[in-house]
């Protein structure tokens, strides 16, 4: 069993060092060149969406452009439990590998409760440290999204946010933003089916993992991981894989129950 790391170093509430990584990827890991390129064009925009179902494969495909791409890269991990300071120290913590921040004046900032001078003096430092496209990656943003105030703040970073910085927001629900963004065409939207796996794309993933290719899935389950690991066990030697694809397939159809629209606010 791994262990989760924390540290108290910052201001005395503990960092989860698993937060601020992406996870470890398989060795045998299909490289996809086609979903590598799409998420490439993230450099491209200042802020980039990338909404799928969970098991779409959205972590998986991130952290595997992060590992490979070469290109400098905040990674930090939402949680449901965050409050805008806790998610402002890991935010800062996951420029670690990138750049050097003092984080020690926005340390103080929070220890005095002043949220908002925090969040300018980590805007401000970014500033004044990014020599290179950078890409902030903000993985489970669903969860910052149901929360009003941790919502807030990534939208008041996201306005504040320096030329070189590039965010990406990835979650199972399309963020409630700026339409300005939009139609300034700020704003760059990838979802289930640019993850889909292609019939190429399929064919390979069974090969690599010594399986029966079976290309006569069902479409819904063509384009998601899940689907494909569904289907990993010859039918003949699983009578549940049909009925686990077709309870999979009804709750597709069902698709995501409807959010509730926030005013963001904070202090």
């Amino acid at each position: 069993m791994v262990s989760q790391r924390v540290t108290a170093e910052f201001h005395d509430e503990p960092l989860l060092f698993s937060r601020l990584h992406p996870p470890p990827q398989q060795r045998r890991l299909l490289r996809r060149p086609r979903v590598a390129a799409a998420l490439a064009s993230a450099f491209e925009y200042p802020l980039t969406l990338l909404n799928a179902p969970a098991g779409s494969g959205k972590t998986t495909a991130l952290a595997t452009f992060v590992t490979q791409s070469g290109w400098p890269v905040a990674w930090c991990r939402a949680r449901a439990e965050d409050t805008p300071a806790l998610l402002l120290r890991h935010l800062v913590a996951a420029f670690r590998p990138t750049v050097t921040l003092d984080e020690s004046q926005i340390s103080t900032l929070l220890g005095r409760d002043d949220l908002a001078g925090a969040l300018d003096q980590f805007a401000n430092q970014l500033v004044l440290t990014l020599h290179d496209e950078t890409l902030l990656v903000l993985d489970d943003y669903h969860f910052i999204d149901a929360t009003p105030h941790c919502a807030a703040l990534v939208e008041h970073l996201r306005a504040n946010q320096p030329g070189r910085l590039h965010l990406l927001c990835a979650g199972r629900v399309v963020p409630t933003l700026p339409e300005l963004m939009r139609m300034r065409g700020e704003t760059y939207e990838l979802g289930q089916t640019d993850l889909a796996f292609d019939n190429d794309e399929a064919a390979a993933l069974f090969s690599l993992n010594d399986l029966p290719i079976r290309l006569s899935l069902p479409s819904w389950s063509r384009g998601r991981v899940a689907g494909h690991w569904l289907c990993r066990w010859r039918s003949e030697e699983n009578s549940g894989c049909r009925m686990q694809m077709q309870h999979s397939a009804a709750a597709a159809q069902r698709g995501a129950q409807p959010r509730q629209r926030h005013s963001h606010g904070w202090r």
